[in-house]
């Protein structure tokens, strides 16, 4: 059954690493890493030696692209 984009993003972790971000926004886990690396991402934590962002930050950044596209 085919999943809606909205029901992708709800099910997402409160917490996302590198590997739940790369399969949200379809694109490989290297990508992801430098993405967080280079912190394009805003309110990445790290955790020890883990970056994580919030669910909330990852959707108001996501919704800000589109916002630039417009």
């Amino acid at each position: 059954m085919l999943q809606t984009y909205e029901e992708v993003l709800n099910a997402l972790p409160l917490l996302l690493k590198p590997s739940d971000a790369a399969e949200a926004l379809g694109i490989s886990i290297v990508a992801s890493r430098k993405l967080f690396n280079a912190k394009v991402i805003p309110g990445i934590k790290t955790l020890g030696t883990r970056k994580c962002v919030t669910r909330t930050n990852f959707l108001k950044w996501l919704d800000s692209l589109e916002e630039v596209q417009k």
